[in-house]
């Protein structure tokens, strides 16, 4: 007769991997258009409203739903029951002020020359990401209830037997086209606004000397 399992400790995996992934995003995207930094307010940065939008249209939405489908599994079973579906509101206002908050220090380290400390906080990003997936692999890996995770995790279900794997799968995969797609055209931009030498997001000086030559008198 087989003896039955030790309990496994919960721990929180899916919220605090996407969390650092949003450092990794959010750099990434400062990175991508490193040659627009030099605009002048933040509100006005194409790169910050592109970000906005990934976290917006993309990346909240998926990430909520998971969360509200599968409470137990986001948390990692961390928590003794299953935590509310009020609880996920704040944790998703946490994951965008995240990336938001990454971007605004790699631009400010990018427009002061730092380009090694900006890449930096990408790789910080990306390995922390990797770090909690490999740490909480696990609990990642079995979907069911907190109790049974806690008690024996041998009766939960693999996560590929279950429809959450496929859906994991898909949330993933259009996370990565849209973040993909995002950098892709930032630095699209970024190099042209760098070729021209002006636009948007260049700090015009003012002056006789700077004005063009239309405006001339």
């Amino acid at each position: 007769m087989r003896p039955p399992s030790k309990p496994h400790q919960g721990g929180a995996a899916v919220i605090p991997a996407f969390l650092v992934l949003n450092v990794a995003i959010g750099a990434s995207i400062a990175l991508a258009s490193r040659h627009m930094v030099e605009s002048g307010r933040l509100w006005r940065s194409s790169a910050l409203w592109a970000l906005v939008a990934l976290q917006a249209l993309i990346e909240v939405p998926a990430m909520a739903y998971v969360a509200h489908r599968y409470p137990a599994w986001s948390f990692g079973y961390l928590l003794a029951d299953e935590p509310p579906a009020a609880a996920l509101a704040p944790l998703i206002g946490v994951f965008v002020l995240t990336a938001i908050a990454a971007f605004i220090v790699t631009r400010r380290l990018l427009a002061a020359g730092h380009l090694g400390l900006g890449i930096g906080v990408l790789a910080i990003g990306l390995a922390g990401t990797a770090f909690v997936v490999f740490a909480r692999r696990d609990a990642l890996r079995s979907v069911g209830g907190a109790a049974a995770f806690a008690s024996d995790s041998t009766t939960l279900q693999p996560l590929q037997a279950t429809a959450l794997g496929y859906l994991v799968g898909g949330v993933t995969l259009l996370v990565l086209l849209a973040w993909g797609n995002t950098l892709w055209r930032l630095v699209l931009v970024s190099r042209a606004s760098a070729n021209k030498g002006h636009g948007p997001w260049k700090t015009v000086k003012r002056g006789p000397a700077t004005m063009p030559l239309a405006k001339r008198k």
